[in-house]
């Protein structure tokens, strides 16, 4: 019976302990030779436990074939098992957590100026409608998709019904589940993107088997001269290129719309951070000037709040009855309760609200901080992006690698990030640039954080 002595505890069941101890013994062939279990009421008074406890232990192994029973008696069953025993998780690996003091961090947004009261009330009423009891929309819940006519009608000048709109959880859930539509209904099989550009939309498409290619773009331009005349999906971030920050001029807007055209492509637009631009008004989205040849995608966790999962998707007519059959394969990946809380949110004008609080304070953001480069850093430094967005783009033009400026930085307690994960196909920038995002620092701490900067990139 030493073989069936085993500690117990107080907080958990007597015979699910019981249960797993045997099992353990049985999947580790500890029990190798032992053609039967003894009997419950035998293991009772060896563990000092009730035979109830015994008894429902054994049907538990019974029932997942551990053992077989006749006539009172337990056997082990014949298991065919050549495996390794391991029944434990057990890796030791860590992510790196080390604090910095300072932390540039883009696509975060202002804790300190967040809306919280009215989100909880949003939250709050979302939970008493009935919808969350039942399973959600794979293609959205209606509220929302009520929500977002008005909301692109007013603000973004674009008319579209509740039909061409799709939520779900994230930008790229939503690419994976488009890209998965286009490539099996043989519509694209080519895929162009900006250079440098979104990696992640890159990634999906090369996965799903794409032929991937890219185009490049410079502080300065666009060099739409570099795409193909074939049928292909264009990915583009035209209000505010991500990372470079230009914004794509009207005329090469209606000139990529006319290679749509031409072509019969589908351009993807990307309206990354079309909510803070700092030198005059939002840039019209190109869904806008042609929903045939455009779709257009977006998320609120970047520009309202990182850990919301809602994202969406508007497409042209000509996919959507085909696009909302293909969806009926899949889950919605959204939560019914963030989403009706986006549509309380929407409804009421918080959200427009709080975007105009959020563009004139991180304007004032951007201003101190683009200030206190130019009055800190010697005059070789440039800086990009600086009239739109949640970052800016410091080219330090000291000698240092991209490693070097991050690491020399770490040293001072101060986390920048590198841009060269935006650079595709082997394309490199011509000297580092780095990213620094302001949204989770307080106006002295941006200020202490660049001096801290000025020493470990500038001082020898």
């Amino acid at each position: 019976m030493d073989l069936f002595t085993f500690p117990l505890n107080s907080f958990s069941p007597i015979d699910e302990q019981i249960y797993i101890q045997i099992r353990n013994l049985i999947v580790e062939h500890k029990l190798d030779g032992i053609t039967e279990l003894p009997s419950a009421r035998e293991l009772a008074i060896h563990l000092k436990q009730s035979q109830a406890d015994i008894s429902s232990a054994y049907r538990q192994l019974e029932i997942e074939g551990y053992v077989t029973k006749k006539d009172n008696i337990f056997s082990l069953s014949t298991i065919e098992n050549e495996t390794t025993a391991q029944t434990n998780y057990s890796s030791t690996y860590k992510v790196d957590e080390k604090h910095f003091q300072y932390d540039f961090i883009p696509n975060i947004v202002d804790q300190q100026h967040f809306p919280i009261d009215r989100w909880n009330d949003c939250l709050r009423e979302a939970s008493l409608n009935p919808m969350i009891y039942a399973e959600s929309d794979v293609n959205g819940e209606p509220l929302i998709k009520q929500a977002l006519v008005a909301h692109f009608s007013t603000h973004r000048n674009i008319s579209v019904s509740e039909a061409n709109i799709f939520i779900g959880s994230s930008i790229q859930t939503l690419l994976i589940r488009l890209g998965m539509f286009l490539k099996e209904k043989d519509y694209f099989n080519s895929f162009i993107i900006e250079n440098p550009g979104n990696r992640s939309s890159y990634n999906i498409f090369k996965s799903l088997g794409y032929t991937t290619s890219s185009y490049r773009v410079t502080p300065e331009k666009h060099n739409i001269d570099e795409i193909p005349e074939e049928r292909a999906l264009l990915y583009l971030t035209p209000s505010q290129q991500q990372p470079l920050g230009i914004t794509l001029p009207v005329e090469q807007r209606f000139q990529l719309i006319a290679w749509a055209q031409r072509n019969d492509s589908l351009i993807i637009e990307d309206d990354n951070d079309s909510e803070f631009r700092y030198n005059g008004r939002s840039i019209t989205p190109m869904a806008s000037m042609n929903s045939g040849h455009v779709a257009y995608i977006g998320s609120f966790s970047r520009s309202f709040l990182p850990s919301l999962r809602v994202a969406y998707l508007l497409l042209p007519d000509r996919f959507v009855e085909e696009y909302h059959a293909h969806n009926k394969n899949f889950e919605q990946s959204s939560s019914s309760i963030a989403q009706i809380a986006v549509a309380n949110f929407i409804k009421k004008g918080y959200m427009n609200e709080h975007f105009k609080k959020m563009l004139a304070i991180y304007e004032q953001k951007m201003t101190v901080l683009a200030t206190k480069i130019s009055t800190t850093f010697p005059s070789t430094v440039s800086t990009y992006s600086d009239d739109s967005g949640q970052y800016l783009l410091v080219q330090p033009n000291n000698g240092m690698t991209e490693e070097q400026l991050i690491d020399s930085a770490s040293k001072f307690s101060v986390r920048v990030y590198p841009s060269s994960v935006f650079f595709l196909e082997g394309r490199k920038a011509s000297a580092p640039i780095i990213l620094l995002g302001f949204g989770r620092l307080s106006r002295p701490e941006i200020l202490t954080g660049i001096e801290r900067l000025a020493k470990a990139w500038f001082d020898e």
